[in-house]
């Protein structure tokens, strides 16, 4: 398994430099941000990462499981969506 650990220094915007060194274990990576755990020594975040690997293995399991090996996973612009309806469901309902 393999995490990103971000650095970095963070400007505030508020016109001074900035000084402090940053480290985050990157959660998600959207297109105009990061999403994740800050952190200054990586014993701040070890019972994460060993959440991180057990949910990998789960994971892989449960797709086995439920033949969801290959799926047809895609991603879709919402910028370029149109007609666009919502649907919610129950999980207890779908068999």
């Amino acid at each position: 398994m393999n995490v990103t650990i971000a650095k970095f220094k963070y400007d505030k915007g508020a016109g001074s430099v900035p000084t402090k060194n940053r480290k985050l274990l990157v959660l998600s990576k959207p297109n105009d941000s990061y999403f994740g755990i800050e952190f200054d020594d990586t014993a701040e975040i070890s019972n994460y990462l060993n959440y991180m690997l057990e949910r990998e293995a789960l994971d892989a399991y449960l797709k086995h499981k439920y033949s969801l090996d290959a799926e047809n996973y895609k991603r879709f612009k919402v910028s370029k969506i149109v007609c666009l309806t919502e649907e919610k469901l129950t999980l207890g309902n779908v068999v």
